[in-house]
């Protein structure tokens, strides 16, 4: 018959296990830049989330050499992960970053009494990142692409100055 017998780690054994379940850095930049990225897809704008990744990645992966070479490998202080988990997601949905490469009508059909009909139903947009290259296409519906002309001529026209004597 095999008996178990449970016992509390040691301290060097609690340093080399990992907990199941654990959120690391990865996984918080991860859900962030996810976020990001869903809202600038609400707004109909391009992000870049390839560069961010790699730009994290490659920010984690310096830090930790220089970490492992300044402090003879010591563990991560609390204030390295802010350090780390700081990062401006919004550099990557900034317009200047990209180049418009093309804009493309997207039509689809409709039946229309009883008649099947090509209907453009808004545009695609591609872009190009101008850091790495990365291809990025933005869908805008029709309806979106309307508002933002109404937008667009709200601005232009001037606005009524009140005069008061």
């Amino acid at each position: 018959m095999v008996e178990t017998i449970f016992r509390a780690p040691t301290e060097n054994e609690r340093k080399e296990m990992k907990i199941l379940g654990e959120r690391d850095l990865k996984a918080l930049f991860r859900e962030k830049s996810i976020e990001k990225e869903q809202d600038c897809t609400m707004r109909h704008k391009p992000y870049c989330a390839r560069c961010a990744k790699l730009d994290f990645e490659d920010k984690v992966s310096n830090t930790m050499k220089e970490l492992v070479r300044n402090n003879s490998g010591k563990a991560l202080t609390k204030e390295d992960i802010d350090k780390l988990y700081k990062v401006d997601l919004n550099t990557y949905a900034d317009l200047d970053r990209f180049k418009i490469i093309r804009t493309v009508p997207v039509k689809a059909d409709k039946l229309l009494d009883g008649i099947r009909t090509s209907v453009l139903v808004g545009k695609n947009i591609d872009y190009k990142c101008k850091i790495r290259g990365c291809n990025i296409t933005v869908f805008i519906p029709k309806e979106d692409e309307f508002l933002d002309e109404v937008v667009a001529d709200e601005k232009k026209k001037p606005k009524a100055k009140i005069i008061t004597k």
